[in-house]
């Protein structure tokens, strides 16, 4: 016979271990879900740090490294490749490359890709998977994989994905932009069925975007104060020219009539001292030839004489006050000839 007692205390058992079983796994689940959202928290903190640096950085390549040290810890990023196209006044597209924890620094492409061609852009953002087809992006993933080639972290997991994030415009006819793969590690392959955050890499390239348009206006701003200074230093040298001129020309007719006035007064005292020289000699001359006529009224002549003398004296007084810069009124100038 079987004992009821042992029975319950099996079923008690199978019970209580299911429900413990399911403690478990709920404890699982809630400890997932909590580092879900610590992780998702982080990623939000890192992307308003970046959303508040990166419009700050007027410089292309500066903004596409932020990106990158953004990426870095929130995807498991092992290696990146940028290709950037910056605005004309930052230079020619360059080629920048980030592996393992060194900060992204310009390279040169190397023999396998050359100049890697900008028909690689992406549509939008994409995650490759291995096996999958890489499309137009290939010739800039084989680029990856010739500046950064495989390391020791790739043998232990040898699961990898590829983010491809296209930055700002597609940069046809000379637009700026920049085309990011990023290539990611794995620990299992567990991990490739997991649903990657596209939401956060959309916010990443909106982000990124929005700061490479924000430079892209800083440096056509800047092209414009610079042609606009330039202008005006050409409009200021010409004014200076013109002004220079115009100093030279007023000084030239002070002194035009500054020789008119004097030729006027040098013309004036002329006059007024040929006409009493004129009376003065031929009061003289009478007096020279009357000096032995009976009769002759020689005071009459001689004040005359002394007439011509004073108005002489007072031209020569005229004069002197001019070069001296005290020009006489008529009223001075009829005393003085008296």
């Amino acid at each position: 016979m079987t004992d009821p007692g042992g029975q319950d205390q099996a079923r008690q058992a199978s019970r209580l271990t299911s429900q413990v079983k399911l403690l478990l796994k709920m404890e699982q689940r809630l400890l997932r879900a909590q580092r879900q959202m610590e992780a998702q928290l982080r990623r939000m903190e890192a992307l308003n740090g970046f959303a508040l640096a990166a419009p700050r950085s007027y410089a292309a390549l500066d903004i596409v490294g932020l990106a990158l040290d953004l990426l870095w810890p929130t995807c498991s990023v092992q290696a990146a490749v940028a290709l950037v196209r910056p605005p004309a006044r930052e230079g020619a597209p360059s080629v920048l490359l980030r592996a393992e924890d060194r900060p992204a620094a310009p390279v040169r492409p190397g023999p396998p890709g050359g100049d890697p061609a900008w028909e690689a852009w992406a549509e939008g953002v994409q995650v490759l998977s291995p096996g999958q087809d890489e499309g137009p992006v290939g010739p800039v993933r084989h680029l990856l994989d010739w500046l950064a080639p495989a390391g020791a972290w790739e043998l232990r997991a040898p699961w990898r994905r590829t983010l491809v994030l296209p930055l700002g415009e597609s940069p046809e006819a000379g637009r700026q932009g920049a085309l990011l793969l990023c290539r990611c590690a794995g620990t299992s392959l567990a991990e490739a069925d997991e649903a990657v955050d596209r939401s956060f890499l959309d916010l990443v390239r909106s982000h990124a975007s929005a700061a490479l348009e924000i430079a892209a206006l800083h440096a056509e701003q800047e092209e414009r104060v610079e042609a606009r200074t330039l202008d005006l230093a050409v409009a200021n040298r010409q004014l200076q020219v013109n002004l220079d001129h115009l100093r030279d020309t007023q000084a030239r007719l002070v002194e035009a009539s500054r020789l008119a006035a004097i030729g006027q007064v040098a013309a004036a005292v002329a006059h007024e001292i040929n006409n009493p020289l004129a009376a003065l000699k031929s009061n003289v001359i009478w007096l020279a030839e009357a000096a032995e006529e009976p009769g002759v009224d020689r005071a009459e002549v001689l004040a005359d004489a002394l007439a011509a003398i004073r108005r002489i004296a007072g031209s020569v007084a005229q004069l002197r006050e001019l070069a001296a810069g005290n020009l006489p009124s008529e009223g001075g100038a009829a005393t003085n000839g008296r």
